[in-house]
């Protein structure tokens, strides 16, 4: 699994550049830079029987949706800590409760229960931090769109902020002191 990269510290995942493939419509490894699991996506304008669903309903923007596959659980990690800040909900064939765990290794940090129709897309905000794991689980399918994550700045990013804030408040007092 590959870092992040600094100009992908925070991003919003869409699923609109996926494209059907071998793997069929799920959502494979390295996508987005996260590890998937049992997470799929449909474009739900090319199936008449999705039009009237909430996939349908579900999607943001773009052509595309991603969802739990085949109910529970499905989920999203990276080997280094994100933060989880929000995402839209829509569940797929009936009205109902999807739940949500957010985990660093197998520590158990954040839990929370989204409730939301097949009609209108829910926006959940969480800003769970320093996350490596986000798991859905639901008694259907719930799509998800919009997936707004962030990297979590390493320590050596906080170090040279906190030295460029000490060399500006240095100059300051300087220019200060000679006026």
């Amino acid at each position: 699994m590959q870092a992040w990269s600094a100009d992908a510290a925070a991003q919003v995942i869409t699923f609109d550049d996926l494209v059907p493939s071998a793997n069929g419509l799920f959502v494979t490894n390295g996508y987005a830079n996260l590890n998937w699991s049992n997470f799929g996506y449909v474009t739900p304008t090319q199936s008449a029987s999705l039009i009237n669903s909430g996939y349908a309903a579900g999607t943001i923007s773009g052509a595309n949706v991603g969802f739990n596959a085949y109910s529970n659980p499905a989920s999203f990690s990276s080997d280094t800590a994100f933060n989880f800040i929000s995402t839209y909900v829509t569940r797929a064939w009936s009205n109902g409760t999807t739940h949500f765990a957010g985990y660093n290794g197998d520590a158990l940090l954040y839990s929370a229960d989204i409730s939301s129709t097949t009609t209108t897309p829910t926006f959940a905000t969480f800003n769970w931090n320093g996350i490596t794991k986000v798991v859905i689980s639901s008694n259907s399918h719930s799509a998800l769109d919009n997936i707004n994550i962030a990297a979590v700045p390493e320590p050596e990013t906080y170090a040279l902020m906190a030295t460029g804030l000490l060399f500006g408040f240095m100059a300051r007092r300087r220019k200060q002191a000679a006026v």
